[in-house]
């Protein structure tokens, strides 16, 4: 029996619009279509050229696309809004919509109600964007909302940690499907060095919770003393800032923002090593991308990368401290031999546990008992 799928994204940024989740969505779509599911894709956003970047990407049959161009909260309390979705998920016989991201989740409960559909979320992150009281009583909301849903998927057990995970396990809501990458294989670097000068590559989102600031501050105390180039990969929030503390610390020979990249494989091929200096993680794309790829990374003891990356897989750092990320910096510059090593180690993790093949069977064994 064919299942029909409605997958609903209605978070994102023009400036970084294809983050991890987005990678994941196109994933699961990719690999459950040839499993007897017929999947069925809504973008929700906020301008006309986010949603265009993101039928590019994902590059989904038109006909079972609903593209959302101008979404605003005027939209969101128009009853005819909710009537135009109901219909069309009656029309086209969707048996279960899977949220990806907050705002996404809203829409799904709402729709779920409306059209007496099981809902399922599947939870990328559990990064709050800042420590302010409004980000606190955002993520009260979304914390609260995930008892609605019929199943709750997390990309990685450390989310179980967690007491709002810990808590909808109890209750038999939780489900783990970890993020999963096919697996590149060893690449000579495209880029030539410039003498003996190291290359570091930090991927991602410029946002307090990634907290590229931290590199940028650790690279000031050691740029005196080494010949080494940043690359920052990524647009956001942070720019501003983090251009400002590049100039006052008169790094612009050091630190170079490339801004957003579709196409990242260039700085997985150039970097001797790839930071990740996130303040809150889960299962980073980045880092199962970068270890593909067979680069080193150096991390934050947090989340997924505390567990896979220990044991001579991966270079760990206090989460936060800038000491201890300094101390790692100039230990990977000095040991080439043994950033080999680490690399291989951890290539060696993603072959034996993240097959994607493996994973997605908990996906779609999660679609059968919700439908059924």
């Amino acid at each position: 029996m064919i299942h029909r799928i409605l997958h609903i994204r209605a978070d994102g940024s023009i400036e970084n619009p294809i983050g991890g989740s987005v990678q994941v969505i196109k994933s699961y779509i990719n690999y459950t279509e040839s499993q007897e599911i017929n999947n069925y894709l809504m973008l929700v956003c906020d301008t006309p050229q986010l949603g265009d970047v993101y039928l590019d990407f994902f590059d989904f049959p038109m006909d079972r696309v609903i593209l959302i161009k101008d979404f605003t909260i005027s939209s969101f309390l128009k009853i005819s809004f909710w009537k135009k979705l109901k219909k069309v998920i009656q029309e086209n016989s969707i048996d279960l919509i899977h949220s990806h991201a907050y705002k996404a989740d809203v829409i799904a409960v709402i729709l779920g109600w409306i059209t007496n559909r099981r809902i399922i979320s599947t939870v990328h992150g559990y990064n709050p964007a800042s420590p302010s009281a409004k980000s606190n009583i955002i993520w009260f909301f979304f914390r609260n909302i995930w008892y609605l849903f019929d199943q709750v998927i997390l990309v990685s057990k450390s989310l179980l940690s967690i007491p709002i995970f810990k808590r909808l396990n109890n209750k038999g809501k939780v489900r783990i499907v970890e993020n999963s990458l096919p697996l590149s294989s060893p690449r000579k670097k495209v880029i030539p060095q410039q003498g003996d000068q190291f290359r570091l590559v930090s991927i991602g989102r410029l946002s307090y919770e990634k907290n590229q600031i931290l590199l940028c501050e650790a690279l000031a105390v050691i740029a005196p003393e080494r010949n080494f180039k940043c690359y920052l990969v990524g647009d956001g929030p942070e720019r501003n800032n983090i251009e400002e503390f590049i100039h006052e610390a008169s790094l612009q020979d050091h630190i170079e923002l490339v801004g957003f990249q579709r196409d990242t494989s260039t700085y997985y091929d150039l970097a001797d090593v790839v930071v990740i200096p996130s303040l809150h993680e889960t299962s980073s794309l980045v880092m199962l991308e970068a270890i593909a790829a067979i680069c080193p990374i150096i991390a934050s003891r947090i989340g997924l990368m505390k567990e896979l990356l220990s044991d001579g897989a991966g270079l760990l750092f206090e989460n936060n401290n800038k000491l201890d990320l300094i101390e790692k910096i100039n230990f990977a510059m000095d040991h080439p031999d043994e950033l080999k090593q680490i690399a291989k180690e951890a290539h060696q993790i993603v072959q034996d546990r993240f097959s994607m093949e493996e994973n997605y069977k908990g996906l779609i064994s999660i679609y059968d008992q919700a439908i059924d």
